[in-house]
């Protein structure tokens, strides 16, 4: 078996204390751990908002693919997961369509199978949104 770990760029550091790595690809399929409203370029800056985060989220998740040489296309399946909080930025419902919406601006040719889980916390505190990928060649 023959596998390759890609990093996002300024991710490394974070990648090698956690001993995790942002995607990795076996066989055909990229596998894109969670990915969050993280600006690596600022020392592991979270966003201040859900739109923000999941922006940059789906904007970490392509740069994932193209490091890795895949496109939206390939994407097949979503793990959606968010902090279930009603607030000033919408219900759960809506931040779940929300999610959907910036999809459709930064990998518009991506249509996954996929889940949106409600959660209480996600790893970094302040993490509003994750999304895992699987993509296939």
């Amino acid at each position: 078996m023959q596998k390759r770990d890609i990093f996002l760029p300024g991710s490394g550091e974070f990648c090698t204390q956690i001993g995790g790595c942002d995607a990795t690809e076996v066989g055909g399929y990229l596998f894109i751990s969670g990915q969050g409203g993280v600006d690596w370029s600022d020392n592991v800056r979270l966003l201040p908002t859900f739109e923000a985060q999941t922006r940059k989220t789906w904007e970490n998740i392509k740069v994932a693919l193209d490091a890795a040489g895949y496109s939206a296309e390939n994407i097949v399946q979503v793990l959606m997961m968010v902090v279930h909080t009603d607030d000033s930025e919408g219900t759960f419902s809506e931040k779940s369509i929300k999610i959907f919406e910036i999809k459709a601006e930064i990998l518009p040719m991506a249509i996954p199978t996929g889940t949106t889980v409600g959660v209480t916390d996600l790893a970094l505190p302040g993490l509003l949104v994750e999304i895992q990928v699987v993509a296939i060649r």
